[in-house]
């Protein structure tokens, strides 16, 4: 690597390798962004990996052909025109 520095490296992973929280304010601190930032950032893509879950769960459900759409809504928090679709 052209840019690759080991010692800020190690140093790096020593002082934020095992807290999230920490390497996340520093992060922030170092790159603004807008609106919120990295805590943004991280929210919405869990809460879009969440949604991909229960999609998953709803397709699964469905191929199972043991409950109705209603039942796999209500499941997994999906409204019934998502589950329909599915």
């Amino acid at each position: 690597m052209k840019y690759y520095a080991p010692r800020a490296d190690i140093l790096f992973k020593k002082i934020f390798g095992r807290n999230e929280d920490l390497t996340i304010s520093f992060l922030n601190a170092m790159l603004p962004l807008e609106g919120d930032g990295l805590d943004a950032g991280l929210a919405k893509g869990r809460a879009e990996g969440r949604a991909d879950a229960m999609r998953e769960m709803a397709r699964n459900l469905k191929s199972l052909g043991k409950m109705t759409n209603e039942e796999i809504a209500t499941a997994t928090g999906l409204n019934l025109e998502e589950v329909s679709q599915i």
